[in-house]
C-alpha cells in the first residue's frame, strides 16, 4: 500500500504528526509512506527510518511567488501518475495543503479534516474526518489515520521517540537548554521572568540559550547579561537543532516548536503556555511536564518551574 502524506509545515506541527509514519506500519507494515513538507522543514523528518521518501514543497513565501506554486502543482500531478498512491491524506487543513492533495491524488481517494481553520480546504477533499478542530492534535492525527487506512490504533500506541536526529560524532550536552522565544509574543515568557529563573538554576546546571533569529540572539544577551558561563548559540539547521536538543539534559521556553521537537525526541522539557491551551499540543508523556498560566504565560511563577526540574530528577 503506498500513502501520502501532506503536512508542509511548521517546526511544531510537523513534530506533533510526524508519529504517523510508524504507527501507520505497525498496523500495515508493508506500507510505503511518502511525506510532502516545505523545503524549509524537511530536517524535522530527515533520519526517520519509517518514511520511505521525502518530497520538498514550496508553500512558503507563495504569496510573492504564486505561478510558481501553481507550477509545482502540475509537477506533483504528474508525480501522482508516477507514484499512484493508494491513499493521499492531508493532515494541514489549509486551502495551499488541500490543492497540492489533489494534485497528488489520482483515485478520488483523498482525505483530510472536515474542521479546519481554512473553510475552504474541507470542500477539496472526496473524504473527511469529522473532529473538533480543539482536539488534542495527537487524537486528531490518529482518528484520520484510522478512518483513511480502516485501522483501530490509539495514542496510547504513540511511541517515544518519534524523530530522529543523526547522533554521530558529537559529545553529550550536559546543559539545560532555554528557547526563550516563539511566533508570537504572548507566548514568551519575560525577559525579566528568564532572568528571575537563572538566579535560581544557574549555580547548579549549565545553561545554553538557544536562538533562530538576530532578534532572538540579542534577546539571549539581553537574560544572560550578568551571569557567567551562560553558553548562547544559534542560527543552525533544523538537523543541528535536533542534535543539540537530543543530547540535553532538559529544554525550558514557551509553546513553539523547538519544545514540541523535544517531547518528540524524547527529551525532558518544561513547557510553559500562557493564551494557547497544553491540552491541545501536549504529548501527555512523562517526560513532557506543562504549565499553563491561565491565559498569561508570565503568571507562571518561577518556583513552579523548578519544582518541575525536580520532578524531572534534572
Amino acid at each position: 500500500m503506498k500513502i501520502c502524506i501532506v503536512k508542509v509545515s511548521s517546526i511544531g506541527d510537523i513534530s506533533h504528526t510526524s508519529f504517523v509514519p510508524h504507527l501507520i506500519k505497525k498496523y500495515i507494515p508493508s506500507a510505503e509512506i511518502h511525506w510532502y513538507c516545505d523545503q524549509s522543514f524537511t530536517d524535522i523528518i530527515t533520519h526517520n527510518p519509517f518514511i520511505n521518501k521525502v518530497y520538498q514543497v514550496f508553500s512558503k513565501g507563495t504569496k510573492q511567488n504564486p505561478v510558481k506554486f501553481i507550477k509545482q502543482l502540475f509537477i506533483f500531478r504528474k508525480i501522482a501518475k508516477q507514484e499512484k498512491y493508494d491513499v493521499v491524506i492531508d493532515f494541514q487543513g489549509t486551502f495551499k495543503s488541500a490543492l497540492i492533495s489533489k494534485a497528488l491524488c489520482t483515485n478520488n481517494n483523498l482525505w483530510g479534516f472536515k474542521n479546519t481553520r481554512d473553510i475552504i480546504a474541507h470542500k477539496l477533499y472526496k473524504k473527511s474526518c469529522n473532529i473538533p478542530l480543539q482536539t488534542n492534535v495527537y487524537r486528531r492525527a490518529v482518528s484520520i489515520i484510522n478512518n483513511a487506512l480502516n485501522i483501530n490504533a490509539s495514542t496510547s500506541e504513540i511511541k517515544i521517540p518519534f524523530l530522529f536526529c543523526n547522533k554521530e560524532n558529537q559529545p553529550p550536552n550536559k546543559s539545560i537548554v532555554i528557547f526563550p522565544s516563539s511566533s508570537k509574543l504572548n507566548k514568551n515568557y519575560s525577559v525579566e521572568n528568564y532572568r528571575k529563573l537563572l538566579l535560581e538554576i544557574h549555580k547548579n546546571y549549565n545553561i545554553t540559550l538557544l536562538y533562530g533569529s538576530n532578534a532572538e540572539k540579542e534577546m539571549c544577551k539581553e537574560i544572560s547579561k550578568g551571569f557567567d558561563n551562560i553558553n548562547i548559540v544559534g542560527n543552525m539547521q533544523l538537523d543541528a537543532v535536533k542534535n543539540l536538543i537530543s543530547k540535553t539534559k532538559c529544554v525550558i521556553g514557551g509553546d513553539t516548536g523547538i519544545l514540541h521537537i523535544a517531547s518528540a525526541l524524547g527529551v525532558k522539557n518544561i513547557t510553559l503556555y500562557g493564551p494557547t491551551p497544553a491540552y491541545r499540543t501536549s504529548i501527555h508523556k512523562k517526560h513532557s511536564i506543562t504549565i499553563q498560566g491561565n491565559g498569561d504565560v508570565n503568571k507562571i511563577p518561577i518556583k513552579e518551574i523548578i519544582k518541575a526540574l525536580n520532578f524531572l530528577k534534572i
